[in-house]
C-alpha cells in the first residue's frame, strides 16, 4: 500500500471480494479521518455521558481488527500527510490512510464450509480529541470505539458457490450466506440490513406450508440467525427474509 496512490476522496471500502479457498488473498481498505465528529462521553461531572459535538480529532488509531478467520491478519500504513510520529497505524484528522487484510498464504478450504461462509470483521478504533468548554478551554478526550466499522464481511468461498467473485457489502439487505447447506440439526442464515427493522424470516416445506416463522430485530450491516432444525423432515425447504421494502428467497436442503 504505497500512501501516495491513495485517492483522498474515497471513503473507508465498505466491501471485499470472496476470499477463493486455495488462492492467496488481500484487500485494502482505505480511512479516511474526520476533521471532527460528535462523541458520547463521560466528563465525570457526576451527570453520566453526555452528546459533545463538534469535537475535534488529534488522531485516531487502529487498536485491534476483530472476528478474522484463521490464517488471516492485516496491517497498516501511514496517512497521506505523513502524520509525523504518529506510526503506522495511526492517523491526524483530516488525514487517509490505509488498512490491508490480507490471507498469510492460500485460504484453507475448511473456513468456506461446504460452500461460503461468512465471517463478520470489527475494526477497533482509539480516538484522541480536544472538546472545547464553554468556547475557551480545551478538554482532551480519550475513547475507544468498537461500532463505527464494524459492517465489513469476509466471505470465504470454496469455488462452488454461484456468486463466486461477488461483492458483498453487508450494508445491503441480502442473504450472505446459508451455512450448513444441506443441514441437519441446524442452520444459520446470515445477511445484511441497509436499516434498522423487524426482518421476517418464514420457511416453508415442497408443498408451500410454513413449517417456521421467526422475526429477528436487525440491525444495520451484518446480522445472523441460526435456526433449529432437527424436527423438520429431510427436504427442499424454502425461506423468505422479508424487511417491509424487500423480500428475498432462498433454499435449504435438510438431510
Amino acid at each position: 500500500s504505497d500512501p501516495s496512490t491513495f485517492d483522498e476522496s474515497l471513503d473507508t471500502l465498505t466491501a471485499f471480494p470472496h476470499a477463493m479457498a486455495g488462492m492467496d488473498f488481500e484487500a485494502d481498505v482505505t480511512i479516511r479521518v474526520p476533521m471532527d465528529t460528535a462523541i458520547v462521553y463521560d466528563l465525570g461531572t457526576g451527570n453520566g455521558p453526555e452528546l459533545f459535538e463538534g469535537v475535534q480529532i488529534s488522531s485516531m488509531s487502529i487498536y485491534d481488527i476483530d472476528g478474522l478467520p484463521m490464517g488471516f491478519s492485516w496491517e497498516c500504513v501511514g496517512g497521506v500527510s505523513g502524520s509525523p510520529g504518529l506510526g503506522d497505524c495511526a492517523w491526524s484528522g483530516g488525514d487517509v490512510g490505509c488498512i490491508r487484510i490480507k490471507s498469510d498464504g492460500p485460504v484453507d478450504g475448511m473456513l468456506a464450509g461446504n460452500g461460503v461462509q461468512a465471517y463478520p470483521i470489527n475494526v477497533i478504533l482509539d480516538v484522541s480529541a480536544t472538546y472545547l468548554v464553554f468556547g475557551v478551554i480545551e478538554y482532551p478526550v480519550d475513547v475507544q470505539v468498537a461500532d463505527l466499522l464494524d459492517y465489513f464481511v469476509l466471505v470465504v468461498d470454496s469455488g462452488s458457490s454461484v456468486s463466486t467473485g461477488e461483492i458483498v457489502d453487508a450494508r445491503n439487505f441480502q442473504v450472505i450466506s446459508t451455512y450448513p447447506n444441506p443441514a441437519s440439526d441446524h442452520f444459520k442464515i446470515q445477511f445484511g440490513n441497509d436499516n434498522l427493522s423487524d426482518v421476517n424470516i418464514n420457511i416453508y416445506d415442497i408443498l408451500g406450508n410454513l413449517v417456521m416463522s421467526e422475526t429477528h430485530k436487525s440491525k444495520m450491516g451484518y446480522n445472523e440467525v441460526i435456526f433449529n432444525s432437527s424436527q423438520l423432515n429431510s427436504g427442499i425447504y424454502t425461506f423468505t427474509l422479508s424487511n417491509n421494502e424487500k423480500t428475498i428467497t432462498e433454499r435449504i436442503i435438510i438431510n
